[in-house]
């Protein structure tokens, strides 16, 4: 069955839905039965209702959006080769975010998350 994921990567160019569903196949990887999503206009993975990880294509760049930009400052030190805003990390489809960082990223994003509801 095709997600609305699935369907927001079919509508973009073949360069852009290429290195997106590369992404895309990463994350669901490692949060297998997320609840995917178009959240503000873009793909989106929830876990327990919260917003994991999400991404877009933009006409200049792709988009990487881990929801929390203190995430991003954590890994500043591998991210020297992207640009990138407060809350998103900006690649191309010929310079992908290696899978494991990527891995690593949503990991500890998920590690956010759960340390917020042990915290409540």
């Amino acid at each position: 069955m095709e997600t609305p994921v699935d369907q927001y990567l079919n509508k973009l160019p073949e360069e852009q839905r290429t290195a997106l569903q590369h992404l895309c196949e990463v994350i669901r990887a490692v949060i297998p039965g997320a609840e995917e999503l178009i959240t503000y206009q873009m793909p989106t993975f929830k876990l327990h209702g919260k917003a994991v990880v999400g991404f877009a294509a933009f006409k200049k760049h792709l988009s990487f959006f881990p929801f929390s930009g203190s995430l991003l400052a954590k890994f500043h030190n591998e991210l020297g080769g992207y640009t990138q805003t407060k809350s998103a990390l900006h690649f191309s489809s010929d310079k992908l975010i290696p899978d494991n960082l990527v891995e690593r990223m949503v990991l500890a994003k998920l590690d956010m998350i759960l340390s917020e509801k042990t915290n409540l």
